[in-house]
């Protein structure tokens, strides 16, 4: 038997998210100036396919947070619920987010 560590998880869940699919950005201004977080384009036409209007952001603390995605002219941006996200981590111009 294995007790698990608190670090423990976060490795497990870090190693089960490098095989998912995922994509980065680094947080511009004009993101939250907008209130609106471009989708890499690379990633709708590869994963994009079937995209409900609801995104589920689960963070490894276990925290989920639910932010529609908004979809014109093969853009998409998670955009409704995503500034109370930025606000509630304090997501300043220069973060590096993993998605």
């Amino acid at each position: 038997m294995r007790i698990e560590e608190e670090g423990d998880r976060n490795i497990d869940s870090a190693a089960v998210m490098v095989n998912a699919p995922h994509f980065f950005k680094v947080i511009l201004n004009n993101c939250l100036q907008d209130g609106k977080l471009g989708i890499p384009r690379k990633f709708t036409r590869k994963y994009g396919q079937g995209l409900s209007n609801t995104a589920f952001l689960k963070l490894l603390s276990g925290a989920e947070w639910n932010v529609e995605l908004t979809e014109s002219d093969g853009e998409v941006w998670l955009q409704k619920g995503w500034p109370k996200v930025a606000k509630y981590y304090s997501v300043k111009q220069g973060h590096f987010l993993v998605f």
